[in-house]
C-alpha cells in the first residue's frame, strides 16, 4: 500500500480533493462523501475528506453524531482488517452495501450511525478501492439516500478516478521531490567532499611549502646558526600553543643534552626551582625502553611524561610541573640517521589540546635529523682538519705529497724549509730532489743557518683525494751525519793508538826477554 498522509498531503492538495469530494456529492446526487488514505508508518487508513458539510442539514447529521461520539468524523481511523467489508475493499471489490450497521461495525461508535441514520434516512453505501500505481492508498465512500443505479455507480468510479490521479500527481510530485532532495543530498556530500578535499590538498600544499622551505633553509642553514634552535622555531610553528625542547644525545653517557627550549615563559623560573637546574641545559637520562622507543623515529604520546624520559625526574616534581603548567600530554620522537639516535624532541600540549599536524613534524624531524649529522661529519671533518695540521703541517719531518705524475700536491711547512722555496713553487710542478750524491738516498737541504745541510729522502705508497699517490719523507740528518764523522775519526784515533800500544808491547816482551838473557849469563 502507498502512504499518502500528512507529509505528502499538504494544504493545496487537500484543498483539492476536498473540492472533488464536494462536487461529488453535487453531482452523484448523495448527501455525503468520505474518502479515507492509507498510512504506511502507522498501518492506518485515515479518515482524510468529507463531501456534503456545506449542507445545512448534513452538517446538523453529522455534529450529531460527533457530539454523542465525543469526537471528530475526520479524526477516525480504521486497519485493513477492521470488519469484513473493509477486508473486501482493501482486495479492491466495489461494494454495494445496504447493511450500514454492519458496514460501519468497529469503524464508527454505534450510537453515532444511528443518529446520523435518524437524520439522513441512508439506503445505500457503495465503497469504491483507490488503486494506485497498482497498490492500495484508500477508499472512497458514497453515502446514499436512494438505491444507487449503474449510472450513478458509473459516475461514482469516475470521481474516483479522479481522486486515482490527484493522488497519482501528488505521489509522483512527492517522488521528484524526494529525487530532488536525494540529488540535492547528493550534491551536497559531493560538495563537501570537494570541499574536505580542496581544504586536504591545501593544507597538503601548505605542509609540503614548509617542508620545502626548511629543507632549503637546513642545507643553508649558516655555521654559526644554532641548528636545535631553529628546530625549536619550527615545531612550536606546527604545534601551536605547546612547550617544544630538543635535546642531544651522547652515546658515550647515554644522556640526552638539552640545547633548546620554547615556550615556558613565566614558568621558567618556578621550574627551575623546582628542576633544581636550568631546564634548556639538564642532561636527561632514560632508560634502555626509552632510547628504544626514540629510535622509531615515530612520534608517539609519553603516557609517563617526563619521568618516563629521564629517571631523574622524581614522579612528585613531575606532578607539580605538570599543574603548574597545565599540562595535557607529552610527546616524543627521536632524531635518527641510519639506525643512531642524534637526540629527541619533545612535545609538552594543555590539557584537552590534540597534537596538530604530526605527519608534518615527523618529516621536519627526519629532514633535521640528516642535517644533525651532516653538521656532525663537518665538525669531526674540522676536528680532523685541525689535527692533520696540528701532525703533519707542524711535523719536524718534511712531507710532501706526488701524484701519479710527479706533481706536488702537498707540502708542509717543514718541507719548505728544508728545501728552501715557498709553497706555490712546488704545488703542482714537478719534484726533482736535489740529490747530494747521485749514488745515495740524500738531499741537500737548507740549515737554519743558510747553510746546506745532509737530508734523506724516503718514498711510500699512499694516497690523495682518492688517487694513488707518493709520501716523500725528508728528514734533516745534518748532525747525524756529522755525529757520524766525528765518532769515525775518534774510531780511526783510537785504532792508531791501539796499534802504536801494542807495537810497544812487543818491543817490551823483547827487551824482557833480552835483560833476562843477560842475568841468566851474568849469574
Amino acid at each position: 500500500m502507498i502512504c499518502f498522509m500528512s507529509e505528502t498531503m499538504n494544504q493545496l492538495v487537500l484543498r483539492q480533493l476536498q473540492q472533488i469530494v464536494d462536487d461529488a456529492t453535487d453531482l452523484c446526487h448523495v448527501p455525503l462523501v468520505l474518502i479515507s488514505l492509507f498510512d504506511k508508518e502507522s498501518g492506518y487508513f485515515h479518515f482524510r475528506a468529507l463531501g456534503g458539510i456545506s449542507n445545512p442539514f448534513i452538517q446538523t447529521a453529522i455534529k450529531a453524531g460527533e457530539l454523542i461520539a465525543g469526537r471528530k468524523l475526520l479524526t477516525y481511523q480504521h486497519t485493513a482488517d477492521v470488519n469484513a467489508y473493509v477486508k473486501k475493499i482493501v482486495e479492491r471489490q466495489t461494494l454495494m452495501i445496504t447493511d450500514i450497521y454492519s458496514a460501519t461495525e468497529n469503524l464508527l461508535p454505534r450510537p453515532a450511525i444511528e443518529a446520523a441514520q435518524f437524520f439522513l434516512k441512508i439506503k445505500q453505501i457503495a465503497s469504491l478501492p483507490i488503486v494506485v500505481n497498482g497498490q492500495m492508498a484508500g477508499m472512497a465512500g458514497f453515502i446514499s439516500q436512494k438505491e444507487i443505479t449503474p449510472q450513478d455507480l458509473k459516475l461514482m468510479n469516475a470521481f474516483a478516478n479522479e481522486i486515482r490521479l490527484l493522488l497519482e500527481n501528488l505521489l509522483l510530485a512527492s517522488t521528484l521531490e524526494q529525487k530532488v532532495a536525494e540529488r540535492t543530498r547528493e550534491l551536497q556530500a559531493t560538495l563537501a567532499a570537494h570541499e574536505r578535499t580542496e581544504s586536504a590538498l591545501k593544507e597538503s600544499e601548505q605542509r609540503l611549502r614548509f617542508l620545502s622551505r626548511t629543507a632549503e633553509q637546513l642545507l643553508n642553514l649558516p655555521a654559526e646558526a644554532d641548528p636545535f634552535a631553529y628546530i625549536v622555531e619550527n615545531i612550536k610553528q606546527l604545534a601551536g600553543e605547546a612547550i617544544v625542547g630538543v635535546a642531544e644525545y651522547d652515546p658515550e653517557s647515554q644522556c640526552l643534552f638539552a640545547r633548546s627550549i620554547a615556550g615556558l615563559g613565566k614558568y621558567l623560573q618556578p621550574v627551575i626551582n623546582l628542576l633544581g637546574s636550568d631546564p634548556s641545559k639538564m642532561a636527561y637520562k632514560g632508560d634502555e625502553a626509552t632510547r628504544q622507543m626514540l629510535l622509531t623515529g615515530k612520534l608517539v604520546e609519553v603516557e609517563d611524561g617526563m619521568t618516563k624520559l629521564s629517571v631523574d625526574i622524581p614522579p612528585m616534581v613531575w606532578n607539580t610541573i605538570k599543574n603548574l603548567i597545565n599540562i595535557g600530554s607529552v610527546h616524543a620522537i627521536g632524531l635518527t640517521w641510519q639506525g643512531k639516535l642524534l637526540g629527541d624532541v619533545l612535545i609538552l600540549l594543555p590539557r584537552d589540546a590534540e597534537l596538530k599536524n604530526a605527519p608534518v613534524i615527523e618529516a621536519f624531524v627526519k629532514q633535521a635529523a640528516v642535517v644533525l649529522q651532516r653538521k656532525k661529519a663537518e665538525e669531526s671533518l674540522i676536528a680532523g682538519r685541525e689535527a692533520f695540521y696540528n701532525i703533519v703541517e707542524k711535523s719536524p719531518i718534511g712531507l710532501l705529497v706526488l701524484d701519479q705524475e710527479k706533481k706536488v700536491r702537498f707540502i708542509n711547512a717543514q718541507g719548505e724549509k728544508l728545501l728552501g722555496r715557498k709553497r706555490e713553487d712546488f704545488l703542482g710542478q714537478l719534484f726533482v730532489p736535489p740529490l747530494a750524491d747521485k749514488h745515495l738516498p740524500e738531499i741537500a737541504i737548507k740549515l737554519d743557518n743558510g747553510s746546506t745541510g745532509i737530508g734523506t729522502l724516503n718514498i711510500v705508497e699512499t694516497g690523495w683525494e682518492g688517487k694513488q699517490a707518493e709520501l716523500i719523507a725528508i728528514s734533516d740528518v745534518t748532525s747525524r751525519a756529522q755525529a757520524e764523522t766525528e765518532l769515525n775519526k775518534k774510531v780511526k784515533e783510537l785504532e792508531d793508538f791501539c796499534k802504536a800500544i801494542e807495537g810497544r808491547e812487543i818491543k817490551m816482551a823483547s827487551l824482557e826477554k833480552e835483560i833476562e838473557r843477560l842475568r841468566k849469563q851474568a849469574e
